[in-house]
């Protein structure tokens, strides 16, 4: 079998040494058969970064902009310091798509993980902060509820970071992510050896596929579902700038996002590219929100 060239492996067929074959015996012609990593030179991942490098040259560019007004009126109501967190965490998880394409490695296996959480935690994690700041001053009698100091709600971040660095360290050590050699039956070709992730299918122990998705997406998932408890408890809050009912829809669309995008990945397991574009896709329409 080919290396991946052009997303593709060709498998071709031969005789084995030694073989004794009718003259009128025919090999089967050579199969093409869809490559099971992103590779760096494919034309899609090309365009993926040349889209996600403009975003983040134009998320920069927003954060030296928000830093240069940081003491005009409006912008001291919107808050700059936790503005900064937010746009750094959207340049975060554009690294993402730098780093899925090539061969399964230490890097590709857990980078993507490691920044997809953390620019989650910076934008998701802030966005629900400064949610539940607003959901707590409403409810307040008089509304005469000590103030959340932007200080304590960076530090509030700084735990949930916490948090994703004890899960990530955890899962680099316990499953030591990294290139494994699989067989796998391919239709109309039959038993093929391929690259994946150790860990990341049915024959990996048990802890491996089973525990660590599981914890991951149930972080990820409470942070989720508390933004958007707090984004609809808020929505209709009167504000100068309206903001409540624009984190109301932006709850909303990570919510749409992580449902339609994530079952059709889960549906497309077999094919990589079509993942990466997805998920893609979904990073620059999350951060763009």
């Amino acid at each position: 079998m080919s290396d991946c060239n052009g997303m593709l492996r060709t498998v071709y067929y031969s005789w084995k040494d030694g073989a004794t074959c009718s003259i009128r015996s025919v090999l089967p012609d050579d199969i093409h058969i869809d490559c099971e990593y992103v590779q760096f030179e494919a034309l899609p991942a090309i365009s993926m970064y040349s889209i996600a490098g403009i975003l983040m040259v134009g998320y920069l560019i927003i954060l030296v902009r928000t830093y240069n007004v940081r003491h005009e009126v409006a912008m001291e109501a919107a808050e700059p310091g936790l503005l900064y967190v937010i746009v750094l965490g959207s340049v975060v998880a554009c690294t993402t798509i730098f780093i899925i394409p090539g061969e399964p490695s230490s890097t590709t296996c857990i980078g993507p993980l490691s920044t997809g959480c953390i620019g989650f935690t910076l934008v998701f994690g802030t966005l629900l902060l400064r949610t539940y700041r607003t959901y707590r001053q409403n409810r307040a009698d008089d509304h005469q509820a000590p103030q959340l100091s932007d200080g304590l709600l960076l530090q509030l971040v700084g735990v949930m970071l916490a948090v994703d660095a004890v899960l990530l360290i955890a899962y680099r050590f316990v499953i030591n992510p990294g290139q494994e050699v699989i067989t796998k039956i391919v239709p109309d070709v039959g038993p093929v050896e391929l690259l994946q992730c150790t860990g990341a299918g049915f024959s990996s122990a048990l802890l491996s596929y089973q525990i660590w998705p599981i914890l991951f997406l149930a972080y990820k998932g409470l942070v989720a579902a508390a933004l958007y408890y707090f984004a609809f408890e808020t929505r209709l809050v009167a504000n100068e700038f309206n903001e409540p009912a624009v984190t109301f829809i932006v709850a909303h669309v990570l919510c749409g996002l992580v449902i339609i995008i994530g079952v059709v990945i889960w549906r497309i397991d077999n094919n990589a590219l079509m993942r990466y574009i997805l998920a893609s896709v979904a990073i620059f329409a999350v951060t763009l929100s």
